[in-house]
């Protein structure tokens, strides 16, 4: 393994860490399980033909996004850890490689245990599991470019409450003008019930224009310490 991958590594095992032993981790995990069990006890209490209604689902999922899903790089600001590493030990790229490695390892882990309780409570329902598990986390990741700007800009340790008050008012000003569901569409959320195909558009936007904006948002954040090391040299 280069020395830029186990820097980055043992960044991300870092920043897991701390979130295992986050409160707001277990509280996340525990309103997740609730919500879907709750939805599943009316689910199987209803006489068929069942209800296609999977909301409880996505509000436990919306939990993780507000309370857990992060980079991490306001905590260490607040700590000071983040300007220790960066002096001492880390690039800022290897430590921007790092908290993006750590931030998806999370919320692919969340997804992990979200299928295998979803699969426990709808007696092995797979496509069920994995389809709700995959569109929300694929979902999750589209507005990482704001979770992360959000940490770049407030001092918080919930930015995903803030990216996910950004993306409201995104709406309703396209709302406002008639193009709300342009927006959706744009953005590969419209996708189908159950149809794994319809989640395409949402992969590629995942796979090409998040890591972009990520990158982006970096540089600038790089050049912002690069000016700062500089004053204080001058």
């Amino acid at each position: 393994m280069s020395t830029l991958l186990r820097d980055a590594a043992t960044l991300a095992e870092l920043e897991l860490r701390r979130l295992v032993r986050s409160r707001s981790t277990w509280t996340a995990v525990a309103i997740f399980s609730l919500f879907l069990a709750a939805g599943h006890f009316g689910y199987w209490r209803s006489a068929p033909p069942r209800p296609a209604d999977d909301r409880l689902f996505v509000y436990g999922y919306l939990a993780y996004f507000l309370l857990v899903f992060r980079f991490g790089l306001a905590a260490d600001r607040e700590s000071g850890f983040g300007e220790y590493l960066l002096a001492n030990f880390l690039s800022p790229g290897r430590y921007a490689l790092g908290k993006t490695l750590a931030a998806l390892l999370s919320l692919l882990g969340f997804a992990t245990c979200a299928v295998a309780l979803a699969l426990a409570l709808s007696l092995g329902d797979s496509r069920y599991a994995v389809w709700y598990a995959a569109r929300l986390t694929l979902s999750a990741w589209l507005l990482a470019p704001l979770v992360l700007a959000a940490e770049l800009l407030i001092d918080t340790r919930m930015p995903g409450v803030v990216a996910a008050i950004a993306l409201v008012f995104v709406l309703l000003a396209a709302e406002t003008v008639g193009g709300a569901e342009r927006l959706v569409h744009v953005l590969g959320l419209d996708s189908q019930r159950l149809r794994f195909e319809t989640l395409v558009p949402l992969i590629l936007r995942d796979i090409t224009i998040v890591p972009a904006a990520l990158a982006l948002l970096y540089l600038g954040w790089s050049r912002r310490l690069r000016r700062a090391a500089r004053a204080l040299r001058a």
